[in-house]
């Protein structure tokens, strides 16, 4: 099971969510700090493929900043 509000696998849960979002035009972006990969070339392939279609990478305090303006 895959949660995209909990820290997950970069390279499984955290790529198949951003390829479905980005593939439906969804502005998305991933708090850097709260993922790893569980293969390290497999985790920077998949960052790198989520960046070129348009992902943005915060950290978390960017992330919780952004919430309570929300």
């Amino acid at each position: 099971v895959c949660s995209s509000d909990l820290g997950v696998a970069t390279d499984y849960c955290v790529g198949l969510a951003a390829n479905g979002l980005l593939n439906r035009g969804k502005n998305l972006s991933i708090v850097k700090d709260a993922i790893a990969a569980i293969d390290s070339a497999a985790g920077k392939a998949t960052l790198s493929k989520a960046s070129h279609t348009g992902a943005k990478f915060i950290t978390t305090d960017e992330a919780l900043t952004l919430a309570k303006k929300n």
